[in-house]
């Protein structure tokens, strides 16, 4: 199914992507668990969590630090620890555990306390962020995007997007040679109000972080639906290129 057409109804779900982020190396300062500056907060709690630092790369390279979603409207947070050799979960730190509270200046005192815990385990084991690979630029809503592809080359490799498939390939920049392609499936949801309501959903690989060496890739994908109803939650994808660009 091609899914250029969502592009003018979507719901995008999760963390919101812009083309302003830049991509550079980023990774020589420690991650840290932060709220927002109080004068840029909104009312929902989920605005309270910056989400720059992250995903975070441990100083053995053996563990992966991603603040995530659980919700399609923000209103949650976790800090994920994956250890990347098993994909088992380490740990679990839950920030926003009554989602939907009002941001009042005694649940911003709360968070602070709350943040102590994680951001000591970040500390210890010295977690860095990973380089920005990519940030794709979501077409104004109701609109098509011309061309139907995005093309960028950064950091050895090529990056494209093609917003008719939301599909993503990495190929390196010198060789050709392709390192990485993803496309998820269509989902179908429902029945919703009644037995024929059904409604569409696919993920958009939107945001990829890499780390110094080159070959871990950490792809966030927000989810497009053809209805608010059918709003999901955000999805990560952790993957190992099986060499760097220009390698032999």
């Amino acid at each position: 199914m091609k899914f250029a057409y969502l592009l003018a109804q979507a719901s995008l779900a999760g963390f919101p992507v812009t083309a302003h982020t830049h991509c550079g190396h980023v990774s020589d300062v420690p991650s840290q668990v932060k709220l927002i500056d109080e004068q840029y907060a909104g009312p929902a709690l989920g605005s309270l969590v910056a989400t720059d630092g992250f995903p975070a790369l441990s100083e053995t390279g053996e563990e992966l630090a991603i603040l995530k979603s659980l919700d399609a409207h923000q209103q949650s947070a976790i800090l994920e620890i994956t250890a990347l050799s098993s994909g088992r979960q380490l740990k679990k730190f839950v920030l926003l555990p009554d989602s939907g509270s009002a941001a009042t200046n005694e649940r911003r005192e709360r968070m602070k306390q709350e943040i102590a815990e994680p951001n000591t385990y970040l500390s210890d084991r010295e977690f860095k962020p990973l380089d920005v690979l990519f940030s794709v630029k979501s077409p104004p809503s109701g609109s098509f995007p011309r061309p139907l592809t995005w093309e960028q080359e950064h950091l050895g490799f090529r990056i494209v997007y093609d917003y008719s498939t939301l599909s993503l390939t990495i190929t390196s920049a010198t060789t050709g040679e392709r390192l990485l392609f993803v496309e998820r499936p269509t989902r179908k949801i429902g029945p919703l109000s009644d037995p024929e309501d059904y409604c569409y959903v696919k993920g958009s690989p939107e945001k990829g972080w890499i780390d110094k060496e080159g070959k871990l890739v950490v792809i966030y994908l927000s989810n497009l639906s053809s209805r608010d109803a059918c709003d999901q939650a955000e999805e990560w994808i952790i993957e190992r290129l099986a060499k760097r660009p220009g390698a032999q």
